[in-house]
């Protein structure tokens, strides 16, 4: 037996369905010490009364980019993170919910982010949310963030009606638009950063369970790696021997 279908396309008379059962969003803030060395950090919420939105929650990690003795890179040397270079700075990260294991990354946590955004997102979202979150992806291998570069033409001879004129415009085919984007996020000498990590971009529970959960205990445990090399580009050191 048989029965036949329609294709929702065509019910043009169909009325209108318009959402509001949700009128705004509260959110609240639950602070963490976040360690300069490998540590488990817990992200806790403890407060049962409320409801919770799992795919709307997001992480926001603060900070700075300092040499090794505490002092500023100078303002010309090209210092930034790599793409999802927030993720590098963690080896695991763990949802669990009154205590029960929800969902677990147990390593390359920036591996992991990386490969799920590449497939979720197209190149569009590089110029929108994606700079806060340190997510734009590269355009080469290089840290080179200045796109033109000038010279002079290769059969340019010096002589005394030289001027301006003669200079070209070329662009530098090590230009990086990612490490750019992601370089313009820092502030100041001091390379002053703040990202915003949806929980929905880490674990596959929040991105494809939209309920809100009431009456539980909610913990984030994400595990500081020991050293930011992995995350973060940095001039490498001149040893003189």
């Amino acid at each position: 037996m048989f029965k036949r279908i329609s294709d929702p396309a065509f019910d043009m008379d169909a009325p209108v369905l318009e959402d509001e059962s949700i009128h705004d969003y509260q959110y609240y803030s639950y602070d963490a010490r976040i360690p300069n060395q490998r540590g488990r950090i817990e992200l806790q919420v403890h407060d049962t009364s409320r409801y919770f939105l799992p795919s709307e929650a997001f992480i926001e990690v603060e900070g700075e980019i300092l040499k090794t003795d505490n002092t500023e890179y100078a303002a010309e040397i090209s210092v930034g993170f790599v793409n999802n270079g927030i993720m590098a700075l963690f080896d695991s990260a763990t949802y669990m919910i009154d205590g029960k294991n929800i969902e677990s990354i147990q390593k390359d946590v920036d591996v992991a982010t990386t490969i799920l955004r590449l497939a979720r997102y197209s190149d569009d979202y590089s110029r929108s949310d994606g700079p806060s979150m340190m997510f734009v992806k590269d355009t080469s291998n290089s840290p080179e963030y200045q796109q033109y570069e000038i010279g002079r033409p290769r059969n340019f001879a010096r002589n005394a009606d030289a001027d301006v004129q003669s200079m070209i415009i070329n662009v530098d085919p090590d230009f990086n638009l990612g490490f750019r984007s992601r370089r313009a996020m820092l502030k100041g000498n001091r390379r002053v950063f703040s990202c915003v990590i949806p929980l929905s971009h880490i674990f596959g529970f929040c991105r494809n369970v939209r309920k809100v959960i009431f009456g539980a205990k909610h913990t984030v445990v994400p595990v500081r790696k020991a050293a930011d090399d992995d995350a973060i580009w940095r001039p490498p050191v001149m040893l003189v021997l």
